[in-house]
């Protein structure tokens, strides 16, 4: 390949193990305990720049909400105005 070649790479396929962010998902942790003992809820907001991770957590936090026993639901923004796409979200 010549140097002023570029490669485009478009697929991106899910990681086979999850790394870093331990504070988030230490957070994260905190949060669904407290959710079930105080019966107290939560909203947590997950932003950032392009491609710095937030699916990958995203998917790391689903896979921990489920495995403790939570029932998760992936919401669009568009949803939050609609009533009709909340319902079908949830």
């Amino acid at each position: 390949m010549r140097p002023d070649q570029k490669v485009v790479v478009n697929y991106r396929r899910k990681a086979d193990y999850f790394h870093g962010r331990k504070e988030e998902i230490d957070f994260f942790q905190t949060i669904l305990s407290q959710s079930k003992e105080k019966k107290k809820s939560h909203t947590l907001l997950i932003q950032g720049a392009p491609g710095v991770g937030k699916s990958a957590l995203l998917e790391e936090l689903k896979k921990r909400g489920r495995n403790a026993g939570w029932r998760v639901a992936k919401l669009e923004l568009e949803a939050l105005s609609n009533i009709d796409e909340l319902k079908n979200a949830l």
